[in-house]
C-alpha cells in the first residue's frame, strides 16, 4: 500500500487512550501470570488522573508476588506514568477494575473519529481514505491512503479508525487489520463515513473463539452475504469478547 501523507497528531487524547489500553493488558497479564483473584488500580481511582501519575496496583490472593512488572516500567519510558508500585492487600474492594477500564477506553475511542471529520467530504467525493492510528507509546498518526483502500501499516497499533466513501460496513481487509491489532493487544478498529460510524472492539481478552468467529465473518464479507452480515451486526457480538457498536 502506498501512503501519500503521514502526519503526527499526537496529543493528550492519544496518550490517555494508549495508557488505558496498556493498563488493561497489564492488569489482565498480572491476574493470569500470578494467578491473582483480584487486580485493581487503587490509586488514583479517577481515570482522568492516571496520565503522568504514580500508579498503585492492588492485588490479593496471588499464587506469586508480582514485585516487578516489566510492562509498567515501559509505561514510564513512554512517559505515560511517572512511577508504579504493586501492593498486596487482604481485601481489594475500591479501585478501577479491568471492566471499568474497557468501558472508559471504548468511550475515548471516539476521539479518533474527531480527527476524521474534516476528511469525510474528500473521501466521499474523491474516494481517498484517511486513517488515524494510536500507538503503544501514546503517539498518534494521521495517514492518507489510496482510493477505496487503506490498511494498518505499522506494528504496535492499539487502535485505528478510517474513513469510507459510503456506509461503514467493514471490508475483509478491515477485519484482517482488526485481527492484527487484537493480536498486538490493541482495542479495536473504527470506520466513519457521512452516513454512520462503526466500532469493532474487544471487551475482554482476545480468545481463540474470537479469532475463529472473526475469520468466519471475514469470509462472509468476502462472499457479500448481506443477510448474514446484517445478522452479525444486529447481534452486536462476535465470539466471546468482540463487540460491534454502530450509530447513524
Amino acid at each position: 500500500m502506498r501512503i501519500h501523507q503521514e502526519y503526527d497528531v499526537s496529543g493528550e487524547w492519544s496518550r490517555r487512550l494508549s495508557l488505558l489500553i496498556n493498563l488493561i493488558n497489564i492488569l489482565e497479564s498480572i491476574k493470569a501470570d500470578f494467578e491473582c483473584r483480584n487486580v485493581l488500580i487503587c490509586d488514583p481511582i479517577d481515570e482522568s488522573e492516571l496520565l503522568g501519575s504514580s500508579i498503585t496496583i492492588c492485588v490479593n490472593e496471588c499464587m506469586e508476588i508480582p514485585n516487578k512488572v516489566q510492562e509498567l516500567g515501559r509505561l514510564i519510558d513512554y512517559e505515560l506514568i511517572s512511577d508504579y508500585k504493586v501492593r498486596i492487600e487482604q481485601e481489594v474492594s475500591e479501585g478501577l477494575s479491568v471492566e471499568e477500564l474497557y468501558y472508559k477506553a471504548v468511550n475515548r475511542f471516539d476521539d479518533l473519529f474527531d480527527y476524521l471529520d474534516s476528511y469525510l467530504l474528500k473521501t466521499y467525493l474523491e474516494g481517498l481514505e484517511y486513517m488515524v492510528l494510536v500507538l503503544i507509546n501514546g503517539k498518534a498518526l494521521l495517514l492518507e491512503g489510496e482510493r477505496g483502500k487503506i490498511v494498518v501499516p505499522v506494528k504496535g497499533v492499539l487502535a485505528s479508525a478510517h474513513t469510507h466513501p459510503r456506509g461503514c460496513l467493514p471490508s475483509p481487509h478491515d477485519i484482517r487489520s482488526l485481527i492484527h491489532i487484537l493480536f498486538e493487544g490493541g482495542l479495536g478498529l473504527g470506520i466513519k463515513s457521512k452516513d454512520c460510524t462503526l466500532k469493532i472492539v474487544r471487551m475482554g481478552p482476545f480468545t481463540e473463539r474470537d479469532y475463529v468467529e472473526l475469520a468466519i465473518f471475514r469470509n462472509v464479507l468476502r462472499k457479500s452475504d448481506l443477510e448474514i452480515i446484517k445478522e452479525v451486526i444486529r447481534k452486536g457480538v462476535i465470539g466471546d469478547n468482540i463487540k460491534i457498536i454502530i450509530s447513524f
